[in-house]
Protein backbone atom coordinates (compact mmCIF):
# COMPACT_ATOMS: atom_id res chain seq x y z
CA UNK A 1 0.00 0.00 0.00
CA UNK A 2 1.14 3.72 -0.86
CA UNK A 3 -0.01 7.13 0.56
CA UNK A 4 0.52 9.44 -1.83
CA UNK A 5 -1.32 13.20 -2.80
CA UNK A 6 -4.77 12.70 -5.00
CA UNK A 7 -3.36 14.03 -8.50
CA UNK A 8 -6.92 14.63 -10.46
CA UNK A 9 -10.74 15.25 -10.34
CA UNK A 10 -11.02 11.77 -11.12
CA UNK A 11 -9.28 10.14 -8.37
CA UNK A 12 -12.00 12.03 -6.35
CA UNK A 13 -14.76 10.43 -7.82
CA UNK A 14 -13.05 7.23 -7.14
CA UNK A 15 -12.90 8.35 -3.76
CA UNK A 16 -16.73 8.83 -3.91
CA UNK A 17 -16.48 4.43 -3.80
CA UNK A 18 -15.39 4.01 -0.43
CA UNK A 19 -17.73 2.26 2.08
CA UNK A 20 -17.98 5.09 5.27
CA UNK A 21 -20.61 3.13 6.88
CA UNK A 22 -20.02 1.53 10.46
CA UNK A 23 -22.23 -0.47 12.70
CA UNK A 24 -21.59 0.24 16.90
CA UNK A 25 -23.09 -1.26 19.71
CA UNK A 26 -20.86 1.09 21.98
CA UNK A 27 -21.06 4.85 22.22
CA UNK A 28 -19.51 7.67 24.13
CA UNK A 29 -21.30 9.41 26.17
CA UNK A 30 -19.89 12.47 27.53
CA UNK A 31 -19.67 13.56 31.33
CA UNK A 32 -19.11 17.29 32.44
CA UNK A 33 -18.26 18.02 36.17
CA UNK A 34 -17.17 21.89 36.83
CA UNK A 35 -14.61 22.61 34.26
CA UNK A 36 -14.12 19.28 32.92
CA UNK A 37 -15.39 16.18 31.07
CA UNK A 38 -14.73 13.18 30.52
CA UNK A 39 -15.74 10.08 27.73
CA UNK A 40 -17.33 7.52 29.68
CA UNK A 41 -17.94 4.07 27.19
CA UNK A 42 -21.94 2.80 27.38
CA UNK A 43 -23.05 -0.19 25.38
CA UNK A 44 -26.06 0.48 23.36
CA UNK A 45 -28.84 -2.24 22.50
CA UNK A 46 -29.69 -2.22 19.11
CA UNK A 47 -26.50 -1.33 17.73
CA UNK A 48 -26.29 1.96 15.12
CA UNK A 49 -25.44 2.01 12.04
CA UNK A 50 -24.14 5.44 10.09
CA UNK A 51 -22.76 6.20 6.80
CA UNK A 52 -21.24 9.42 6.27
CA UNK A 53 -22.26 10.85 2.55
CA UNK A 54 -19.71 11.86 0.38
CA UNK A 55 -21.98 13.48 -2.55
CA UNK A 56 -20.18 16.84 -1.77
CA UNK A 57 -16.77 15.46 -1.81
CA UNK A 58 -15.84 17.12 -4.72
CA UNK A 59 -16.60 20.99 -3.53
CA UNK A 60 -15.44 19.46 0.08
CA UNK A 61 -11.82 18.43 -1.38
CA UNK A 62 -11.56 21.57 -3.83
CA UNK A 63 -11.34 23.53 -0.71
CA UNK A 64 -9.27 21.62 1.41
CA UNK A 65 -5.17 22.32 1.39
CA UNK A 66 -3.90 18.81 0.61
CA UNK A 67 -5.57 15.95 0.50
CA UNK A 68 -4.20 12.08 0.44
CA UNK A 69 -4.78 8.56 -1.05
CA UNK A 70 -4.49 5.24 0.30
CA UNK A 71 -3.97 3.03 -2.69
CA UNK A 72 -3.14 -0.54 -3.17
CA UNK A 73 -2.68 -2.77 -6.53
CA UNK A 74 -4.50 0.81 -8.14
CA UNK A 75 -7.61 0.75 -5.76
CA UNK A 76 -8.23 3.23 -3.26
CA UNK A 77 -8.29 2.14 0.41
CA UNK A 78 -8.77 4.96 2.21
CA UNK A 79 -8.16 8.92 2.03
CA UNK A 80 -7.78 12.03 3.86
CA UNK A 81 -7.87 15.26 3.83
CA UNK A 82 -7.05 18.38 5.83
CA UNK A 83 -7.33 22.42 5.55
CA UNK A 84 -5.20 24.84 7.32
CA UNK A 85 -6.46 28.01 9.02
CA UNK A 86 -3.89 31.10 8.61
CA UNK A 87 -6.32 33.31 12.00
CA UNK A 88 -5.36 30.49 14.32
CA UNK A 89 -2.39 28.22 12.55
CA UNK A 90 -4.55 25.32 12.75
CA UNK A 91 -4.88 22.88 10.22
CA UNK A 92 -8.30 20.50 10.59
CA UNK A 93 -8.27 17.55 9.44
CA UNK A 94 -11.59 17.52 7.27
CA UNK A 95 -11.81 13.88 6.32
CA UNK A 96 -10.74 10.51 7.06
CA UNK A 97 -12.22 7.59 5.78
CA UNK A 98 -10.59 3.95 5.29
CA UNK A 99 -12.33 0.99 3.19
CA UNK A 100 -14.01 -1.39 5.93
CA UNK A 101 -11.54 -4.67 4.27
CA UNK A 102 -8.31 -2.45 5.32
CA UNK A 103 -9.69 -0.82 8.62
CA UNK A 104 -7.35 -2.21 11.51
CA UNK A 105 -4.37 -2.52 9.24
CA UNK A 106 -2.60 0.68 9.94
CA UNK A 107 -4.17 2.67 6.90
CA UNK A 108 -5.74 5.30 8.91
CA UNK A 109 -2.14 5.88 11.23
CA UNK A 110 -0.54 6.07 7.63
CA UNK A 111 -2.73 9.00 6.16
CA UNK A 112 -2.72 10.85 9.31
CA UNK A 113 1.03 10.47 9.31
CA UNK A 114 1.01 12.29 6.04
CA UNK A 115 -1.67 14.66 6.74
CA UNK A 116 0.24 15.68 9.89
CA UNK A 117 4.11 15.94 8.30
CA UNK A 118 2.19 18.08 5.60
CA UNK A 119 0.49 20.21 8.35
CA UNK A 120 4.11 20.16 10.43
CA UNK A 121 5.74 21.68 7.07
CA UNK A 122 3.15 24.59 6.27
CA UNK A 123 3.94 25.83 9.88
CA UNK A 124 0.30 24.49 11.64
CA UNK A 125 0.79 24.45 15.48
CA UNK A 126 -1.30 21.42 15.91
CA UNK A 127 -3.80 19.19 13.89
CA UNK A 128 -7.38 19.61 14.99
CA UNK A 129 -9.01 16.35 14.85
CA UNK A 130 -12.99 15.90 15.93
CA UNK A 131 -16.22 13.01 15.57
CA UNK A 132 -19.22 12.38 16.97
CA UNK A 133 -19.32 10.62 20.23
CA UNK A 134 -21.57 7.66 18.07
CA UNK A 135 -18.44 6.61 16.06
CA UNK A 136 -16.98 4.30 18.78
CA UNK A 137 -14.23 3.31 16.40
CA UNK A 138 -13.06 6.41 15.40
CA UNK A 139 -12.69 7.79 18.66
CA UNK A 140 -10.76 5.27 19.86
CA UNK A 141 -8.02 4.83 16.91
CA UNK A 142 -8.05 8.76 17.99
CA UNK A 143 -7.07 7.74 21.30
CA UNK A 144 -4.56 5.16 20.26
CA UNK A 145 -3.24 7.72 17.65
CA UNK A 146 -2.75 10.69 20.58
CA UNK A 147 -0.84 7.91 22.98
CA UNK A 148 1.30 6.98 19.54
CA UNK A 149 0.50 3.02 20.14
Amino acid sequence: MIIRPIRSLEEVMVLKSIDTSFVTSHIFRVQHRGQTFSLIEQAIDPPIWKFYSLADLSTDLLSSDYTVLGEDAGSAVGFASMRFELWNKRSNLRHLYVAPEWRGKRVGFALVEAISSQADAIGSRCLWIETQNTNYAAVRFYFRLASGV
